[in-house]
């Protein structure tokens, strides 16, 4: 049997016909790029074959487009894409790639010596379109690392399954993936933002409790757009007054032993809202009462950084770093 075994042909390299219309140096350089490409892989032979002209060459593919002898790839004019088009002849090349794309081994990736933090680059498909994607990765430190494992664990637990090996490797890592460029987000950069997806809750649930949208009664449709949206624009008018209180108090940076609290200044800049649209209040006079209200609006003392601070200076530095960019390219 290992005779026989032997003694098989090996399998046949798949065959892509090429049709084309050059001539001269243009067709000596496609059998140069062929005959590399051919001797560089088993799996697949290209055949070119010249077809005459243009129109030709396109007209004999038409011919041939249903028998066993048409060619898998056609060079033809810009000018005959209309016709491509309305005959159905036209496979999207993002399509051929993502057909002929490899499932990227994230495993075997985070197995690899390497740096701790990584970044990968690729595409995604997702109902019939492409993205370009990053796949971030940190590596947790040992302590991390063990907690991350023991909430898998238990998690499996819960749902009657044990905890596989690739499941443990992959708990040691904080696993990313974005479509931000890493011209202007590097990866330490999305890290940051990662860290700072509590803020974002924070915001959401600011909205809902100061704005009390769970308190809408209707149930009517049209009510309870029209309600949420009027709610909304009220945030975007609140916003540019509570914008201008932060830069005014000196408690709004990093390291300030009090710093503001985004609960008590949106609070009052809520509250500024409704009075002036009652006409019994305005931003000046807010601003004229300010220096009272300072105590009012900051957060007890304390030691540690304040994370929402710290996030909007970095935000505020990337915006100014990005701004001088710009300004110089101009």
């Amino acid at each position: 049997m290992l005779g026989a075994a032997a003694a098989a042909p090996c399998q046949a390299r798949e065959d892509v016909r090429f049709w084309h219309s050059m001539t001269g140096a243009q067709a000596q350089e496609i059998e140069r790029v062929v005959a590399r490409f051919n001797a560089a892989q088993r799996e697949y032979r290209v055949v070119p074959s010249y077809r005459g002209p243009l129109e030709v060459a396109f007209a004999r593919a038409l011919a041939a487009r249903r028998t066993a002898a048409a060619p898998h790839i056609v060079q033809v004019h810009e000018a005959l894409t209309d016709d491509l088009i309305a005959e159905q002849l036209v496979v999207p090349l993002w399509r051929v790639l993502a057909d002929a794309g490899q499932p990227f081994a994230v495993l075997r990736w985070l197995r690899q010596r390497g740096d701790t933090t990584r970044d990968w680059h690729g595409w995604c498909s997702w109902q019939g379109c492409r993205y370009r994607v990053r796949l971030v990765a940190a590596k947790l430190d040992p302590a991390a690392a063990r907690q991350a494992r023991r909430r898998q664990r238990r998690k499996a637990q819960k749902a009657g399954r044990r905890l596989t090996a690739p499941t443990r490797a992959v708990a040691g890592w904080i696993l990313l993936i974005t479509t931000l460029e890493a011209v202007t987000w590097s990866t330490a950069d999305v890290l940051a933002l990662y860290r700072a997806r509590w803020q974002v809750e924070l915001v959401f649930k600011r909205m809902k409790q100061l704005l009390r949208l769970n308190q809408i009664r209707s149930t009517n449709l049209t009510s309870v757009e029209a309600t949420v949206r009027a709610l909304l624009i009220a945030w975007a008018l609140h916003e540019e007054t509570v914008v201008t209180l932060r830069t005014l108090l000196p408690t709004g940076t990093p390291r300030a032993a009090m710093p503001v609290s985004s609960w008590l200044l949106t609070g009052l800049g809520l509250d500024t809202l409704r009075q002036q649209v009652q006409g019994t209040w305005s931003e000046a006079r807010l601003r004229a009462c300010l220096p009272r209200l300072r105590r009012f609006l900051a957060s007890s003392p304390r030691r540690r950084r304040h994370q929402e601070s710290a996030v909007r200076a970095w935000l505020d530095s990337r915006a100014t770093i990005r701004s001088g960019r710009q300004q110089q390219v101009a």
